[in-house]
Order: structure tokens, then sequence, then C-alpha cells
């Protein structure tokens, strides 16, 4: 039988870290630093989703609304939020 520290899947226990206050401190500091950072990012996720959202919402009521494209259009039938996607990526081929 193994003992827990000649098994490779078991990790000992670390030993006893000694630090000082002002390090213990600077340690907090930095934790308190990154959850706030952590936090103004999930919500600036949030606000960047809901705009994407907002945006799909926008295409998806013109698309809704305007006519497709007709016989002029090298592809009739398509959307006119398809049309300038197209334009956007294909550019002046």
């Amino acid at each position: 039988m193994s003992t827990p520290t000649s098994d490779p899947t078991i990790i000992a226990p670390p030993e006893r870290v000694v630090m000082s206050t002002a390090e213990f401190a600077a340690l907090r500091e930095t934790a308190a630093r990154l959850e706030a950072a952590l936090l103004a990012n999930q919500e600036e996720q949030a606000q960047l989703r809901a705009e994407r959202d907002e945006l799909a919402a926008v295409l998806a009521y013109i698309d809704a609304h305007t006519p497709r494209a007709d016989s002029t259009c090298n592809e009739p039938g398509i959307t006119l939020s398809e049309a300038a996607r197209r334009e956007m990526r294909d550019g002046d081929e």
C-alpha cells in the first residue's frame, strides 16, 4: 500500500505558509481588485449582449418590413440585411 506522498494522484497538504501582515494585506487588496475587475467585466459583457440583441431585433424588424430583393438583384428574394452583409463583405469587387 502506498503512502499519500508517494502516490502522484494524491496531493499532499501544503507546508505552513508564513507571511507578514503587510504581505497578507497586499494579497487581500489584490484579491479585491481582481474581484472588482471581474464584476466590471461581467457588467460590460451583459451590456454588450443587450446591445447585440437589440441590433439583431432591429435587423429582424427591418427585414420583416422591407420588401425582399427583386429581379434586378443577382439573387432575388434575399433580405435587405443579407444584401447589406454581402455588400460589406464583398465591397467593390
